[in-house]
């Protein structure tokens, strides 16, 4: 991956520069279970008649960033009054493995170098020998250790569907490991991701292929091994989709047998579907399975096989793969009910969605685009998230919207506001599309479909009549490019009050910090912070000035013990675990919220850690707040615990950042 941005500023206005930006990136497998990757960048701001700004300088390091270097560290502005720098570059190397004998796990080990240097420009010398400084004054960071793959709590957790990799969606075609994750073959079979010559829709480039071997009896197939495992109860109907084609025109007939069955063989249920070879164009195959027992674990697979004598040598193209229990309220393409009922209990009062970061994107590119999340299946492409995997998008902006009604709690929906946590802020000219953006998506959420496209899609998608929306929050934690926010606050809300002025907007900086024109009636508070810090700080919002601003306490929780290195390891003081400690402390945090409801009107159930958790199997737990993952048993954590018995009061507050 190799990519080259070159911009010029200075047509009016207060910037003008010269910018250009160079990247390059590749990875590759070793082995099973081994990767490395090498990256580099470098890039030259050059100021031309005018002094160059805060935020038209890079901004470096940070765990977004350069990994291991202070954020604006890789230079002399190494510190709390770093003002960016004007040129720079970084390199690193890296190689990552699984855990010795334990390929399942999300940890793996992890040993990196990296080097590079941020700097300013001394315009008094020529610009090779502040490049030659660059070069031969480095900063370099090494290090080894393990890292943690968030585990997906939207797929995967509280949306129903229960295959993994369903779509193929954003997979490098070929036999991978990432490219099959989640499927297998089946007695002889051998399976492939193909880039289709004939997709089974623009979104969806990729189908799984399998190809029937000579000489077999039985059956044969593929199958898919959920998450984490497949929970199959007796009294539950489930529900199996599926794209095929014959990619060249065959004489074959007979059936595919769509099926669930234990990894030791045992079928609990199938169904069949009668295919002919001559099916050249992608046809939708839809059956209802009724498990004729109840296993006593999760060791069970979803299966799509054949006839292996009848099918010798055929090739077959799927796509676009589905399997879903009964959902939260009998909703199509619904919510988990174990994991929804738990969530429901704590009776929130509001749902922020689609998330924070998961709104943001690690580019622009990958921003949450709400177009791209609503619409049939086989129609959403997904996107990687910023946790590093692939969201399937499948719990999309109408989802949300549903899922909000059956929680009985009010939406907090977020827009994206021209910032995206790679540092990129959209350029003030340059804006009015993702204006445009967001107006659409809240016309989809509350528009007369008589009089705006984006409310006639949602009706032609079953609901005609609006939707609850009183609060929309401008981008998310912009305290990261405050400058910048300044005047995209200024334009984002100068426009969405133009077209809906009986809505809220939540501004997302430092209250105050900086001034922001027109002056913010909400804001999103979050803070990471110690136990300690929770429990000094009851008394944090008695001071604040009753002027008819409210504040929504966001995000909050205790992650670590170490003020000075708050997302540190945890040989640093980094919480691994819920503790006693920090669960009182935030409890304690909380009394300060409640006394404060005047202004203080939304209590919050978020975390820095997934909201919903998995209970990873040989005894490894990542019992980060609640320990919903599991598919059999549900094991409530101490800080759920604490914010349960807080539940009781109906101001409080969900975020979809943990189920992205």
């Amino acid at each position: 991956m190799s990519n080259f941005t070159m911009s010029s500023r200075g047509l009016g206005g207060d910037a003008s520069f010269y910018k250009t930006e160079a990247e390059g990136q590749i990875s590759r497998p070793i082995t099973e279970g081994v990767s490395y990757s090498i990256a580099g960048r470098g890039g030259l701001l050059w100021g031309l008649n005018k002094p160059l700004l805060f935020s038209d300088r890079f901004q470096l390091g940070g765990p977004t960033s350069v990994r291991s270097f202070k954020a604006n560290g890789l230079g002399p502005h190494d510190g709390a009054d770093s003002v960016g720098g004007d040129i720079y570059y970084s390199v690193g190397a890296s190689i990552i493995s699984n855990i010795p004998n334990k390929p399942h796990w999300p940890i793996k080990t992890h040993a990196w170098v990296n080097a590079g240097r941020l700097d300013q420009v001394d315009r008094s010398r020529p610009l090779v020998d502040n490049v030659k400084d660059l070069l031969v004054k480095p900063s370099i960071s090494a290090g080894v250790g393990l890292i943690y793959r968030f585990d997906p709590s939207g797929d995967g957790g509280l949306y129903g569907e229960l295959l993994k990799n369903r779509a193929l969606q954003l997979v490098t075609p070929g036999t991978s490991t990432a490219a099959l994750t989640g499927w297998q073959a089946l007695n002889g079979a051998t399976i492939s991701v193909i880039r289709e010559s004939t997709a089974v829709s623009t979104a969806l480039p990729n189908a799984l292929q399998v190809r029937i071997p000579t000489g077999r009896t039985g059956t044969a197939g593929f199958a898919n091994t959920g998450y984490s495992g497949i929970k199959v109860v007796s009294t539950w109907k489930y529900t199996a989709s599926f794209y095929y084609r014959f990619p060249s025109s065959t004489g074959f007939n007979g059936n595919i047998v769509v099926g669930l069955q234990t990894t030791s063989g045992q079928v609990l249920a199938s169904a069949t579907v009668p295919v002919s070879g001559s099916q050249t164009t992608w046809r939708q195959a839809t059956v209802e399975l009724f498990p004729n027992a109840t296993p006593g674990n999760n060791n069970n697979l979803f299966t799509i096989s054949v006839d292996a004598a009848s099918a010798a040598g055929q090739t077959i193209n799927f796509a676009m793969l589905s399997l879903f229990p009964p959902t939260f309220k009998n909703r199509a393409n619904g919510m988990r009910i174990d994991l929804a009922e738990a969530l429901a209990e704590i009776r929130p009062g509001l749902f922020r969605f689609p998330g924070g970061n998961n709104l943001e994107g690690q580019t622009v590119e990958r921003r949450w685009q709400w177009r791209k999340t609503v619409g049939p299946m086989v129609d959403r492409p997904g996107r990687m998230g910023d946790w590093s995997y692939v969201n399937t998008d499948g719990l999309g902006l109408l989802e949300y919207l549903y899922w909000c009604e059956d929680l009985g709690a009010e939406p907090i929906m977020g827009v994206w506001a021209g910032y995206a946590l790679g540092g990129t802020s959209v350029a003030e000219n340059q804006l009015d599309p993702y204006i445009q953006e967001a107006i659409d998506q809240i016309n989809f959420v509350i528009g007369d479909p008589a009089r705006n496209s984006a409310a006639a899609l949602r009706a032609s998608l079953g609901r005609p009549q609006p939707f609850k929306l009183l609060y929309v929050e401008i981008g998310n934690e912009d305290f990261f490019a405050a400058n910048s926010y300044v005047y995209r606050w200024r334009r984002f809300v100068t426009a969405l009050q133009r077209e809906f002025p009986q809505l809220r907007f939540i501004a997302t900086t430092n209250p105050g910090n900086p001034v922001l024109t027109p002056a913010p009636t909400e804001y999103d508070v979050h803070v990471y912070q110690t136990p300690t810090w929770f429990a000094q700080n009851v008394f944090y919002y008695d001071s604040f000035q009753r002027n008819g601003t409210k504040y929504f306490e966001g995000e909050y929780a205790a992650i670590s013990t170490n003020p000075n290195d708050l997302f540190g390891s945890p040989s640093n003081g980094r919480l691994v675990y819920p503790t006693v400690q920090s669960a009182v402390s935030e409890a304690a945090f909380m009394t300060g919220l409640e006394r404060n409801a005047d202004i203080v009107y939304v209590i919050v159930l978020t975390a820095y850690a997934p909201l919903i958790g998995d209970f990873e199997r040989d005894n490894y737990q990542d019992c980060k707040y609640w320990n919903l993952g599991d598919t059999l048993h549900i094991c409530v954590a101490i800080q759920h615990s604490c914010k349960y018995w807080y539940g009781s009061n109906p101001v409080w507050y969900c975020d979809s950042e943990q189920l992205a």
